[in-house]
């Protein structure tokens, strides 16, 4: 079997983003899922996108706004925003089964994700894999000065805007939401 490997860009909130989108060769129309990555690492989840599709499933990975060369700056506060546009992009597709959509969320993906699959009645299916779902316990407000240079660092080269201040912002809303 062979798959379809295309790069693909979206607008979101005025800012393109990037992605790419892993399909099946063969004509028709797929269920389909968009994957909502981690604080970026090294892991793109290309692995994960190719085994979907070569089972018939259309996978999407997207990089939030500022991550990995979409354009804007990185916040923490922006990713539902990023995963909302990324569903409405890919079930413009022709080959992707609109009644058979999801999202997989990895990691701090998670969060979108499940912000997503509770208001958008359309999303059928989640998965989440190593959630990210206590920040508090990673990152605790009395030890925010020193967690804010290592999510720093973990986002040098691959996170456009990263500043302390918004970093520390973003971490306290997290923790507060």
């Amino acid at each position: 079997m062979e798959i379809i490997v295309e790069n693909t860009s979206f607008e979101s909130e005025g800012f393109k983003l990037l992605g790419r989108v892993y399909r099946p060769e063969k004509p028709g129309r797929y269920p389909a899922v968009a994957i909502c990555h981690s604080y970026p690492g090294d892991n793109k989840n290309i692995d994960l996108a190719e085994e979907l599709a070569l089972n018939d499933i259309v996978a999407l990975i997207f990089y939030y706004r500022g991550a990995w060369g979409s354009e804007g700056q990185f916040r923490l506060r922006d990713l539902e925003l990023s995963t909302r546009d990324a569903v409405e992009h890919f079930l413009s597709f022709p080959y992707v089964d609109g009644s058979r959509i999801g999202l997989i969320g990895y990691s701090m993906g998670a969060v979108p994700a499940a912000a997503r699959l509770s208001s958008d009645p359309r999303l059928k299916a989640g998965v989440f894999i190593s959630p990210a779902s206590d920040l508090g316990a990673l990152a605790p407000r009395e030890s925010l000065d020193a967690v804010v240079p290592m999510f720093i660092n973990m986002g040098k080269g691959k996170l456009a805007g990263l500043e302390a201040v918004a970093v520390k912002e973003d971490l306290l809303w997290v923790l507060d939401n």
